[in-house]
């Protein structure tokens, strides 16, 4: 396993040096061309400069250079030498000096494969964005390394501590002169140098790069933007970071108004008004007063914490867009305020680990979600590190805990307390474990159960029934589904709609995006705490019957449209509920009609199951929901016989037989002739797959005599592929040719491209079997694609090993190998033992056939 813990040996302090040319954009768009051949000469000045002065230039980005020193003063004097050198050069393409600022700090870096990482990199990159062209600017840190080893003709100026954009920590900031170099510079672009109430933060800003730049993009685009989300999402940290990025951006000033605390919607005004410290003026109300001070000012308010006074939110920003032409106003809500013009945006989650572990740790190291918990954990826990040992609980807590920021951050608290891994164990119980947030927090953002009931409590009547109720959905839901568990006497379908609608805008539902019917999900964390409240609210049990009576209704439906034309739009529909199928299926309710009901839905989702390669589940659950004392013959004859099919799938050959022979007894007993067709084909499958042919072709004739009697098309057709089957085996190509052809003309008919699939797949054996090769991959190549494009797994493998072979036959064996290891990829997933071995036995065959790289191939 790889050691992904991070070594201390890596981390050592050094001396970094950052340039930059201010103005290159303009320059370029003034002079596209001459700027190559400046920007060539900076580049050389710049590499010889701090090579002379014992740097190493790590890396360049556009015209930023980054360059490490072994000592400050080394730093300090190649800095004074390049601003010497770059006012010396007459710089003749673009008619004016470039003006390059360079700031220098000194701490910690981790040094991976010639470059550098780290806080230490990250502050000097604010430390730069800070300074003009033609200056040099100095942390402390350096400052205090230099002592009094300053050239004579040098001083410092002491610019003060500044607070820098996503920096906790102020930074302390000189200025290097020297005799020959400019002194006088407007002030440093820090948030300390413009008008601004933003509250100084904590801890650190992790992530939200792309939402920050696309934020600060539609700002200066619309003058009202809302960032709407989930309580605990981040909505004020990112408006918070995205306005201090902006101060410069806005003359007047960046005024944050927090409205959590404003109960009396009436006062609103009166609280920005204090915040911008206007007082109220005689003959005036506070909203004239406010309009007056704001008329003709560039200013961004922060409206932070709209929900609870949304309306009275809407009217006064309303009223002061209209008045006043360059204000811009950023709100968080966790519903928009629904104004003309106002632009809404929805704050994503923080992007956690994907299920499958991931290669490298650094890749994990850099996940946002990641980062927070490390970030947080360290802070309480100061030798907190992300190892190959406590890993996969931190990716796991984060996956668990959607992303959601302040989840993350009252989980990684807990580290002062419990493991990682125990955090994950007792994250069933998230909401007694996530608590203990900042005592200096709002109320709603000290456990995680707070933050949601904020949102709860703001619901109406039908919203909040509805909220509870949608927590039986484990996947996605549609609106009809929807409408299925909130009936009522006086159900209006207009007010589920409304309802749903209201849930989206108030960050509690999510709207999936998609071509067809729209779909909704809960975040895991919300659906867990709207079921708390629906178990609160005694209505489990009627709201879990009408959840299964309505995917009853649509398996039921489904099931009778899996052999037609319209299969694929209906698989596609079941592949869309499959969390739902399998909550409603898993449910311990010892009642016998619900019971009855979930062994119908197992059995009307058995086709499906089929189809998908989810045989271990369909066997299971099955096996699970079948009660002799409760179940009447007919359906336990349907059970048994899906339970054959999947087995036999599984290679499991003889369980298979004992399901079929069961259902068998009971299909004989009652009459049922389709029943008993349907069995004997399917347990002739079984002999087939083991090579029997003799045994296995009585089943099928006597199978397809009785389907014929009845004239039951959708039947005979299978058969006459299984009899094609044996015949092929016993070079009886002409009865073989003449069954195919008959199944494929039904499958046709009926729009079964699943069965059409099936026909050509026996028709490209019996080509193969002829040497017609043409024909064969014909044949083979179209019975692959329409499996294909149904996701029909049994088709697909059997199709690849089918071209496979064919490969073989003609010494391909690059081809051959490739469609062989493709199906015992597809093979093992489904675990589909039988087409596994083959696929083993034939690889085995073409590393013997062709040896060499084939052997390395098989492994993977």
């Amino acid at each position: 396993m790889m050691d992904v813990s991070r070594s201390a040996a890596s981390m050592k302090n050094s001396i970094f040096l950052f340039t930059d040319i201010e103005g290159s954009t303009t320059l370029w768009e003034k002079f596209p061309e001459r700027m190559r051949g400046a920007l060539a000469q900076h580049d050389l000045i710049l590499r010889r400069t701090i090579e002379a002065r014992n740097g190493r230039v790590f890396k360049t980005v556009g015209d930023s250079f980054f360059a490490v020193f072994p000592a400050a003063g080394d730093a300090v004097a190649a800095a004074a030498d390049l601003q010497h050198r770059l006012l010396a050069e007459p710089w003749t393409e673009v008619g004016e000096s470039l003006r390059v600022r360079i700031a220098i700090h000194a701490g910690p870096a981790e040094s991976r494969d010639g470059d550098y990482f780290g806080p230490t990199l990250n502050r000097l990159a604010r430390i730069i964005a800070s300074a003009h062209g033609g200056q040099i600017v100095l942390s402390k840190a350096v400052v205090d390394l230099l002592g009094s080893r300053l050239r004579a003709t040098a001083k410092l100026i002491d610019l003060g501590e500044h607070r820098l954009r996503d920096l906790v920590r102020p930074e302390h900031i000189f200025q290097y002169i020297e005799r020959g170099l400019r002194e006088d510079f407007p002030l440093l672009r820090s948030l300390s140098a413009f008008a601004h109430n933003l509250p100084g933060q904590l801890t650190s800003f992790i992530g939200r790069e792309t939402e920050v730049a696309e934020i600060k993009h539609l700002i200066s685009r619309t003058r009202l933007l809302t960032l709407t989300g989930s309580g605990g999402n981040g909505k004020t940290r990112l408006a918070l970071q995205t306005a201090a990025e902006m101060v410069d951006h806005f003359a007047n000033g960046v005024w944050f108004v927090d409205m959590a605390a404003v109960l009396d919607s009436t006062l609103i005004a009166t609280t920005v008004a204090t915040t911008l410290r206007l007082r109220e003026q005689p003959g005036q109300t506070m909203m004239e007063a406010l309009i007056a001070f704001l008329r003709g000012k560039r200013l961004l308010l922060i409206f932070d914490n709209c929900e609870q006074i949304v309306s009275a939110c809407a009217v006064l920003a309303e009223k002061l867009l209209k008045a006043c032409p360059e204000l811009h106003i950023l709100a968080t809500s966790r519903e928009a305020l629904a104004v003309a013009g106002e632009t809404t945006w929805r704050v994503p989650s923080l992007p956690v680990p994907p299920a499958q572990p991931l290669d490298s740790f650094e890749k994990l190291a850099e996940i946002p979600s990641v980062r927070l918990f490390v970030d947080r954990a360290t802070s309480v826990v100061p030798d907190f590190q992300l190892t190959a040992g406590n890993a996969p609980a931190v990716a796991k807590i984060c996956r668990r805990l959607d992303g959601i920021p302040l989840a993350i951050e009252l989980a990684a608290a807990r580290v002062k307390m419990i493991s990682p891994e125990e955090i994950a164990l007792r994250l069933n119980d998230r909401f007694r474990l996530l608590t203990g947030g900042s005592r200096t927090a709002l109320p709603r953002h000290q456990t995680l159960r707070a933050a949601i009931d904020w949102s709860y409590h703001l619901l109406g009547g039908i919203e909040g029934v509805l909220f509870r109720r949608l927590s039986l959905f484990y996947g996605s839901f549609s609106l009809e589904a929807a409408e299925s568990v909130y009936e009522g006497p006086d159900q209006d379908s207009m007010d589920v709609l409304d309802s749903v609608s209201r849930l989206v805008d108030k960050s509690l539902l999510i709207r999936e995006q998609s071509e067809g019917t729209p779909r909704y999900h809960m975040l895991e964390t919300i659906r867990e705490y709207a079921f708390d409240r629906l178990r609160d609210s005694g209505e489990v049990a009627v709201v879990q019957k009408r959840f299964l009576n309505f995917f009853l209704k649509l398996g039921q439906a489904a099931d009778k449209e899996l052999s037609g034309p319209a299969q694929g739009k209906w698989l596609e529909r079941l592949d869309a509920e499959q969390e739902n199928f399998r909550a409603a299926l898993t449910w311990n309710v010892q009642e016998s009609q619900f019971r009855t009901a979930q062994l119908q839905l197992a059995l009307a989702l058995s086709r499906f199951w089929l189809v998908r390669g989810n045989w271990e589940e369909g066997l299971t659950c099955l096996l699970r929901v079948i009660s002799p004392d409760c179940v009447r013959q007919f359906d336990r004859s349907w059970a048994l016989n899906s339970c054959g099919n999947f087995a036999c799938q599984l290679g499991r050959y003889d369980e298979a037989t004992r399901h079929y022979e069961g259902s068998l007894a009971i299909r004989r007993e009652l009459g049922d002739q389709r029943g008993i067709a349907a069995t004997l084909n399917n347990l002739g499958n079984v002999y087939l797959h083991q090579g029997d042919y003799e045994t296995a072709e009585p089943l099928f004739s006597e199978a397809l005599s009785l389907l014929r009697k009845l004239g039951y098309e959708p039947g005979i057709a299978p058969c006459l592929n299984n009899l094609a089957s044996v015949r092929v085996q016993r070079r009886d190509y002409a009865g073989a040719e003449k069954n195919a052809n008959e199944a494929l003309e039904i499958f046709k008919k009926v729009g079964n491209d699943l069965g059409v699939a099936a026909s050509l797949a026996e028709l490209g054996k019996l080509a193969m079997s002829q040497k017609e090769i043409d024909r064969a991959r014909s044949c083979f190549e179209e019975s692959l694609a329409l499996s294909r494009d149904l996701d029909e797994k049994v088709g697909i493998i059997g199709s690849l090993q089918s071209l496979g072979q064919l490969m073989m036959t003609q010494n391909n064996y690059e081809s051959a190998r490739a469609l062989y290891q493709e199906s015992l990829s597809l093979a093992s997933e489904v675990a589909a033992v039988p087409y596994v071995t083959t696929a083993m036995d034939a690889l085995e065959a073409l590393n013997q056939a062709q040896p060499g790289d084939a052997a390395e191939a098989t492994r993977h």
